[in-house]
């Protein structure tokens, strides 16, 4: 059996920029694209368009006769060719913007596939093709895959991508395998199937140079790594091993079956040379069991062989990392969602670890941390942290809260790990206002941007004690005016635990002094004017407010007379009283206030009346559309006759001898009243006649208009009018 040499290379997996992998790694490889070089050509290579099956193989044989590289440009869909060909000499082939279909390569010397245009490199029906590889590179060549779709399919012990076994198809035979070339797939989208064979890469130890760049592959196997070496071998010859891998701001998914190989990097026993992956995004798993999947070693690698990881910024989704050497992480590594990621190597990380939602990360040994691993709840219980490894406890304070919980942090700060400071809550009466270092709230306080290191010290260990502020709450407007029959709404708050306040108005209780007040979520109906204080009541807290209620517009007008009957030529003063809708009484401007009178020679002047002349009459009062009157009367004042000293009349009533009725005159002595005598008073003997009863009778009227009693009145009309008729008779004698 041939004798293999393991070739060991420092390994390093470095991971650049953003990208989503399984693993991400810094440092690339040397690859046939980065090493250009100076190539003695012979002769000066042709190039030919192709369109059938027979013209490409024709095409390639002509090529393989030439030094330098020949391009042969497809100039139309080639399909189900069944083609195996050999290249031994550079080729370039333009695929255009076709298809080709069922083509396959040996490839020797340096082969490159360009696009647009898609290529399957599958399983032919031609049985001398059940045994080939897709697209297969020996050591010292370089398959270039740019700009193309490409489906390359593997068989029982040849690689989809890589190296072949020239032993037949049913047995493999490591001394005869071929492989060690490099692999470049830049720009493209790439599927590549193994079977017993890895998808890209080498079996049998020999060791293929895989770099990615910009593209999007997906490769899995079922056998072997999926990216890297496939089969195994035997501990004592590390047949297994992987060359260097450089994936760059691609999408890369990794699969395989193989529960002793890693998706990405060795298989069984084999150990994993350089892995960059310097951004996209990566996921390398496995369908088998616990060992499957993951970057690095194969699961029975010897301990002390392979490379180290070195991870950028990028996204992690992977079972496990195992290299021996120690893993670095510089900027960001995300993890995927499900992500089960066992770092068997030292991890120092000076970055950022990012695990995904359900991922979880285990370690073999210790992890150094440096920079900030996320979420904390996310990393496994049993796994090792030092540097930025903190245990927060959070102490109520003596408020009976609950107390002294710690929270796990791996961050230098709570905003560099992505956390909160949650508050607590305590008794009703108490509302949680911040954190502090001191219990005393003298200290610094506690934010997410505090430094935990300072506050930890040594042990990692930090406490910090809750602030706390009595309860309140408010209430909006604490002064208002509003007109009765308004509605007035009220709105409160309280305050948050940890700062700031919250609208509690559909919680609070409101209440009002004046009773007949009523509230409706939150609205006051007052129909009363006045003031009134409301109050506000919010879980043991209280706040007030004080509203003065006016009455609204006038509704209804009365009017008052300061006397209802007075003599001709008094005033009367009138007063105007309005109300609401609700009886509240409405205060009126006398300016805005029409006075006017039944009587058009009444005089008014504002709310003053002067009654000219005797009678009834109606004064009335007008605000606006509002119409109120009073009913009034002028009565002239009832007086009695002033006699002579020995009641006979006044001694110069001679000087009107027929007492002929002057309203303001005196009787003369044994004068007689005329039929129309009103005012006079008859001297000594003198009788009144009809027309002064009758006068008398008419100034008895305004006495009982006045309000004088009934019997008193009547009392004092009979001896008045007795007297008069006394008067008469003695005028009547004297005559």
């Amino acid at each position: 059996m041939t004798e293999y040499r393991a070739r060991h290379t420092a390994a390093h997996i470095v991971v650049g920029a953003l990208v989503a992998v399984s693993l991400v790694a810094g440092g690339s490889p040397a690859t046939a694209l980065d090493q250009p070089g100076p190539k003695a050509a012979a002769e000066t290579p042709g190039s030919a368009t192709v369109t059938t099956a027979a013209e490409l193989e024709a095409a390639v044989a002509q090529a393989n006769a030439h030094t330098d590289e020949t391009t042969i440009r497809i100039g139309g869909d080639i399909v189900d060719a069944d083609l195996l060909l050999a290249v031994t000499a550079p080729l370039r082939i333009e695929v255009s913007g076709h298809t080709v279909s069922s083509v396959r390569f040996r490839a020797s010397a340096d082969l490159a596939l360009t696009g647009p245009g898609s290529w399957v490199a599958g399983r032919a029906s031609a049985p001398d093709l059940s045994a080939a590889p897709g697209i297969g590179i020996s050591a010292g060549a370089t398959a270039t895959i740019s700009g193309l779709t490409l489906d390359a399919r593997g068989t029982r012990c040849d690689a989809a991508i890589g190296g072949w076994n020239l032993a037949p198809a049913e047995g493999c035979n490591a001394a005869l395998a071929v492989g060690g070339g490099t692999v470049v797939i830049t720009g493209s989208t790439v599927t590549a199937t193994g079977y017993l064979a890895t998808a890209i890469g080498s079996d049998h130890g020999e060791k293929t140079t895989i770099s990615i760049v910009d593209s999007v592959v997906s490769a899995s196997t079922n056998q072997g790594a999926a990216i890297g070496s496939g089969d195994f071998g035997f501990a004592s010859e590390f047949v297994g091993h992987s060359g260097p891998i450089t994936i760059r701001d691609s999408a890369v998914t990794a699969r395989t079956s193989d529960t002793k190989a890693a998706a990405i990097g060795a298989a069984a026993f084999g150990v994993a040379e350089d892995i960059s992956i310097l951004g996209g995004k990566v996921t390398a798993g496995g369908s088998g069991g616990y060992a499957a999947g993951g970057i690095g070693n194969g699961a029975e690698a010897v301990d002390n062989r392979g490379g180290a990881l070195t991870l950028g910024t990028t996204t992690l989704d992977t079972s496990s990392v195992r290299l021996p050497a120690t893993l670095e992480v510089g900027a960001t590594l995300t993890t995927g969602d499900r992500s089960w990621t066992n770092f068997r190597v030292g991890l120092t990380n000076h970055g950022t670890v990012q695990l995904g939602a359900d991922a979880r990360l285990y370690a073999g040994t210790a992890i150094q941390n440096n920079g900030t691993i996320r979420p904390a709840a996310n990393v496994g219980h049993d796994v090792v942290i030092t540097g930025n490894a903190f245990a927060v406890r959070f102490d109520a304070n003596g408020v009976n809260a609950g107390s002294d919980y710690p929270r796990q942090i791996y961050a230098p700060t709570f905003a560099a790990a992505g956390e909160r400071l949650f508050p607590i809550y305590g008794p009703s009466d108490k509302v949680f206002a911040s954190w502090n270092t001191a219990a005393d709230g003298n200290g610094p306080a506690m934010t997410v941007d505090t430094e935990l290191a300072p506050l930890a010290g040594p042990a990692g260990e930090a406490r910090v004690y809750a602030q706390w502020i009595d309860n309140y709450v408010t209430l909006s407007p604490d002064d208002a005016t509003v007109v009765a029959g308004a509605e007035l709404r009220f709105t409160s708050s309280a305050p948050l635990p940890g700062g700031g306040e919250t609208d509690v108005s559909y919680a609070v209780e409101l209440s009002s002094s004046e009773a007949s007040d009523t509230f409706t979520d939150g609205v006051l109906a007052a129909t009363r004017a006045g003031q009134r204080t409301v109050t506000a009541t919010y879980e043991g807290a209280t706040a007030t407010a004080e509203v003065t209620v006016l009455p609204d517009e006038l509704s209804q007008l009365a009017a008052q007379a300061s006397a209802r009957t007075v003599t001709p030529g008094a005033t009367v003063q009138l007063t105007a009283v309005g109300s609401d809708r609700f009886g509240n009484a409405v205060v009126l401007d006398d300016a805005e206030i029409a006075v006017t009178s039944s009587n058009a020679a009444d005089k008014v002047a504002g709310l003053r009346v002067q009654l000219v002349g005797e009678g009834e009459r109606t004064l009335t009062l007008k605000v606006g559309e509002h119409v109120a009157s009073v009913e009034v009367a002028a009565v002239p004042k009832m007086e009695p006759d002033a006699g002579g000293p020995d009641g006979s009349g006044d001694p110069d009533d001679s000087s009107d001898p027929d007492d002929s009725g002057d309203p303001g005159g005196t009787d003369g002595p044994g004068a007689t009243d005329g039929p129309g005598g009103a005012g006079g008073s008859g001297g000594p003997g003198a009788v009144s006649g009809a027309g002064d009863a009758r006068s008398a009778a008419d100034r008895a009227q305004p006495l009982a208009a006045s309000g004088a009693a009934a019997g008193g009145l009547a009392a004092c009309l009979a001896l008045l009018a007795g007297g008069l008729l006394v008067l008469s008779f003695r005028r009547r004698a004297r005559s």
